[in-house]
């Protein structure tokens, strides 16, 4: 089944985890108040979430106004732009008290914002209407300046989920839930800047569902709430969103009793590399047991291009995925198929047309439900079967 995702191209998505001791949010991790203590519920972890929403309200409505203004400097950054490049694309160039700024431009896009991480600085990038990557064109997007290869989130304003990609198959998994209780959450491992939580919500806004999202880097999470629509998420209740190491936030939440009607995982090192903790059989078996009964997993193992590649990691992270949380059954991405490149696994028994249906997937996800190639585990298998 190595054939599936034999085919590599530059257009995948892939996300990072890092870590900024600067950051409030990292303070607040350091002194426990933002882990989830044994004995919890998960009715008073989400108090404790709403209590922690409530009292950074202004900082939301600060983060907010500085959006505002950084969206002001944009857009006259952007008229810069269109007024010196206005010839090559049929604009008038018409001088304006602008002209004498000089925005940063990189291959087609404007660089929004420039912000340090311990992992790396995080650059916010618009990309030009008419880029001549028709994936992006128009978006904004969260990338590190030291590898612009990856995304790592994407946002475009509206009521329309509009990303595609790999968070398109992470929007298949909501109707594969439709037996869990209500009261289990979806968790997200590697939350970024909220892309998967919000393309989720945009998909199923009559879903009342909760999402738990974790991520390392509290950098991502403040440009995630200033530039990717997270705080709105928040503040809606749809979304609570959790500074820290996703797997071990993960265990502290189970330890409380809560578990997880499915988990997303998309959680990478700073060169777009699998991690190798999920090469290894115990780390998922720590995660199936934060799998409530019947749930499901959807992990994006993507491993970077060129002499980075390592396609091997991807696959023993496949393997132990599907022996440990879906009992041996999985599906996998056929690489390439409707232009996604990404190594995903899906676990648990192969989803029919019938379970989709079921599950009321939206049209818009239909055509991926062909794409999925099923694939069981030989008896007492652990890895080294695929």
């Amino acid at each position: 089944f190595i054939f599936v995702w034999a085919i590599r191209m530059t257009s995948c998505f892939v996300h990072h985890r890092g870590w900024a001791d600067a950051s409030r949010d990292a303070e607040e991790y350091a002194s426990g108040t933002s882990g989830t203590s044994a004995g919890e519920s998960w009715d008073e972890w989400d108090q404790r979430a709403s209590e922690r929403a409530h009292a950074s309200a202004s900082d939301l409505e600060r983060d907010r106004a500085d959006a505002h203004g950084s969206w002001a400097s944009a857009e006259a950054n952007e008229r810069v732009v269109m007024a010196a490049v206005g010839g090559a694309y049929g604009y008038a160039s018409t001088p304006s008290q602008f002209d004498v700024r000089s925005p940063t431009r990189l291959d087609g896009m404007t660089v929004l914002e420039e912000y340090p991480s311990d992992f790396g600085l995080l650059q916010v990038m618009r990309v030009d209407d008419d880029h001549r990557d028709v994936t992006f064109a128009g978006a904004t997007l969260l990338m590190r300046a030291s590898n612009q290869n990856a995304v790592l989130s994407e946002y475009r304003p509206g009521s329309e989920p509009t990303s595609g990609g790999i968070f398109d198959l992470f929007a298949m998994t909501p109707p594969l839930l439709v037996d869990q209780p209500g009261g289990y959450p979806i968790g997200i491992l590697g939350l970024g800047a909220g892309t998967c939580a919000r393309e989720l919500a945009l998909f199923y806004p009559e879903e009342n569902r909760h999402m738990v999202g974790w991520e390392l880097d509290p950098s991502i999470l403040h440009l995630g709430r200033k530039w990717f629509g997270m705080d709105e998420l928040e503040q809606s209740g749809r979304l609570t969103a959790r500074c820290g190491d996703a797997f071990e936030e993960l265990g502290r939440a189970r330890e409380g009793g809560g578990l997880c009607a499915g988990i997303i995982v998309d959680v990478f090192d700073e060169d777009s590399r699998v991690l190798p903790q999920l090469t290894k059989f115990e780390t998922w078996e720590e995660i199936a047991r934060s799998l409530a009964p019947g749930g499901r997993i959807i992990a994006n193992l993507s491993t970077g291009r060129g002499k980075s590649a390592n396609m091997q990691a991807a696959v023993a992270a496949a393997e132990a995925a599907i022996v440990t949380c879906g009992g041996g059954h999985g599906s996998l991405w056929r690489g390439g198929a409707h232009g996604i490149w990404n190594e995903v696994v899906l676990t648990g028994p192969h989803p029919t047309i019938q379970c989709w249906a079921d599950g009321h997937l939206p049209m818009q996800l239909s055509k991926y439900t062909d794409a999925w190639v099923p694939i069981t585990a030989p008896p007492g298998a652990r890895q080294g079967w695929m």
